[in-house]
């Protein structure tokens, strides 16, 4: 009797134990957010809707902003205007007039190895509309020399004409110009092109170019939008910076920001990036203080250091640091490279990285964020702890 009572009561004493255990559903549950559900379709209209989506079921729901037009080669619509027509949403999105007559007494250079004419100045012109003629002594007019508008006043606009393949340094720099029509002939823009151009209002890139140059619209304060076309790879350096523009779709084909394209834009509210990005480098975003909601396309996998520093409204993004406001940060499943700076000022303890099992470079411990070839901690802990798995070797840059 006494062996029964004895196997009775270690019997009880297990059940008690394991009864006490949590069970696997009432652990704490970290959600991956590994699938995304596409609600309804941003278009160049209206933006859309997506669904991020847990294995447990949970989700969370984000608006995405419109996208770009797709728009057609400058048309004659017969009319007496050139336009500028989306090929998806058929809006005439560019309108510009076509000028029955050639700006005369303008300044021209010509170059012995194209054999060709740019335009160097206004000259003795007093034209407000300037209008380029495609020929000079009967020879093609294909650049705008460097500096060629540079601090220009009492000019309204400036016509191109679709013999221009080139529009070099700081042609309109510090003018007073309000529009230019740029033709589908121009592949490259240099850099200063338009910096501080304080009364430009209007600024469409034609869909043949290739290339832009640094500062190219940094600093001017009245553009509100600029259409950039899918032929352009790379947003460069300080490109847009300190500018007045509220909203931005970058187009399929832009695979690289650099550094502080964006930077200091503070009106910036809204910006849709394309699937082929793939790198944003340094100070990229860096001040936008109105933009509050970034999704980070799957391609994405490197983002430098201060990439969003200073965003101080961003709620939700996908990294960024010194976004005071940031509630939850997720990872795509490509991204394989960042540093601490990338968070800095950004309290663990207070925001919530999701990180999708897709994922193979990064893992939480706690509330270190381990990367590299997951051995080192990129971003430490706020008590400065550091995690004592043997698996840790390396402490990375700015981590704590």
């Amino acid at each position: 009797v006494n062996m029964k009572r004895s196997r009775f009561f270690t019997l009880l004493c297990l059940l008690l134990a394991v009864s006490l255990l949590p069970s696997c559903q009432n652990r704490p549950h970290v959600h991956s957010y590994d699938e995304i559900e596409v609600i309804s379709e941003n278009t160049c209209t209206a933006g859309g809707e997506i669904k991020r989506k847990c294995s447990c079921g949970e989700g969370e729901i984000y608006k995405t902003v419109k996208k770009s037009h797709v728009l057609s080669d400058w048309q004659d619509n017969g009319a007496g205007e050139y336009v500028k027509i989306c090929s998806v949403c058929h809006e005439t999105v560019g309108r510009e007039r076509i000028y029955s007559y050639y700006s005369e007494n303008l300044a021209y250079k010509f170059d012995e190895d194209s054999k060709t004419y740019a335009v160097t100045g206004r000259g003795s012109c007093t034209d407000a509309v300037i209008v380029i003629p495609p020929e000079f002594n009967g020879i093609p007019v294909t650049g705008i020399a460097s500096r060629a508008f540079l601090k220009v006043e009492n000019v309204e606009a400036v016509i191109i004409p679709h013999s221009v393949t080139y529009i070099y340094d700081a042609a309109f720099s510090t003018s007073s110009i309000k529009r230019v029509f740029i033709p589908d002939s121009v592949t490259e823009i240099g850099k200063y092109a338009f910096n501080q151009c304080d009364q430009l209002i209007e600024l469409i890139l034609p869909n043949s170019l290739s290339k832009i140059g640094k500062t190219f619209l940094q600093g001017t304060n009245r553009i509100k939008t600029v259409i950039i076309p899918s032929s352009l790879k790379i947003i460069p350096v300080s490109a847009f910076a300190y500018s007045s523009i509220e909203s931005i779709s970058l187009p399929e084909g832009v695979e690289k920001i650099e550094a502080d394209a964006f930077s200091h834009c503070t009106r910036l509210a809204e910006i849709d990036l394309p699937e082929t990005l793939t790198e944003i480098c340094d100070g990229a975003f860096e001040e936008c203080t109105a933009l509050t909601d970034i999704i980070l396309p799957d391609s994405v996998t490197c983002l430098a250091k201060k990439s969003f520093l200073g965003c101080t409204a961003l709620r939700y993004s996908e990294t960024f640091g010194g976004c005071k406001a940031l509630e939850k940060v997720y990872f795509s499943a490509s991204l394989k490279s960042l540093d601490g700076t990338t968070f800095l000022g950004i309290d663990l303890t207070k925001t919530e990285i999701l990180i999708p099992a897709g994922n193979k470079h990064f893992y939480m411990l706690g509330t270190s964020l381990i990367g590299g070839n997951r051995d080192t901690v990129v971003i430490g802990s706020a008590d400065g702890t550091i995690p004592t798995d043997k698996n840790i070797t390396k402490i990375g840059n700015a981590a704590f």
